[in-house]
């Protein structure tokens, strides 16, 4: 969910820039090194003694349903998906109270993520984000874009707020904050965050990746969908891959 206005750098319109960038455009147009990051890790030894936590998965994993609604559309596989794209689209929109062309789907919230620092570090614009954090985004921005200050969280291993405003810049496109944070677990409260958003300068992004959010107990009290819906520069990133169970189904939007 995403609402960035006119006041984004370039030329390039809000809503369409997250498409046009998105999927194989980002492939074509990317060094291979970007995409580097993450690396698969051999294990020798007894496998089956082995738990996985590095994803971060739900162990549970994707409920009946879900099982069921993905075994009946695999009759189809062969065919493209572009009307229940759309569909699905509707159906996220309506759920957000937003209209459809407030979301943007990609392949987990990581292509959404990936495309939002994208477009909004173009031109050598910096980023802002924590240190202990989620470093892909941020670390995708960089090496497209121009610096990335990395702001230590505060004592409670929270996202220090005011530390991070103080290195917003003329030069800053984003700010991106993960709530709760990975991997600490850690929430910035709402309301706080919310008067962040509120007093961040005009062509400055606010990128709130909420994959864990849902696992909270006042969801509806900490997402940052409202500032999205009133017009500020936030993107709301939000992934099908933790609470449902879906990481395989790699599904995410914004």
């Amino acid at each position: 969910m995403n609402n960035l206005g006119n006041q984004m750098t370039g030329n390039i319109n809000r809503r369409d820039l997250l498409r046009v960038t998105g999927g194989t455009a980002i492939g074509l147009t990317l060094p291979g090194s970007v995409f580097g990051a993450r690396q698969d890790v051999e294990f020798s030894g007894a496998e089956s003694r082995l738990i996985e936590l590095s994803g971060i998965e739900n162990s549970y994993g994707p409920s009946p349903a879900a099982k069921k609604a993905i075994i009946d559309a695999s009759s189809n596989a062969n065919r493209y998906t572009y009307a229940a794209q759309l569909k699905l689209v509707e159906k996220i929109a309506r759920k957000e109270g937003v209209s459809s062309d407030h979301i943007v789907l990609g392949s987990g919230s990581s292509e959404v993520l990936l495309s939002a620092g994208l477009a909004c570090c173009q031109n050598d614009k910096d980023t802002v984000a924590a240190d202990l954090g989620y470093g892909m985004v941020p670390g995708y921005a960089g090496r497209v874009g121009g610096d990335i200050h990395w702001v230590p969280l505060d004592n409670e291993m929270r996202h220090d707020l005011n530390n991070m405003a103080d290195h917003v810049n003329s030069n800053t496109g984003m700010v991106y904050i993960c709530n709760p944070n990975n991997p600490t677990g850690t929430l910035v409260n709402g309301d706080r965050l919310r008067d962040f958003c509120r007093s961040m300068p005009k062509g400055v992004v606010v990128v709130v990746d909420e994959a864990y959010l849902e696992f909270t107990d006042n969801f509806d009290e900490q997402t940052m969908l409202d500032m999205v819906k009133l017009g500020h520069n936030v993107i709301v990133t939000r992934t099908f891959s933790k609470i449902h169970g879906l990481a395989g189904v790699r599904l995410g939007y914004a």
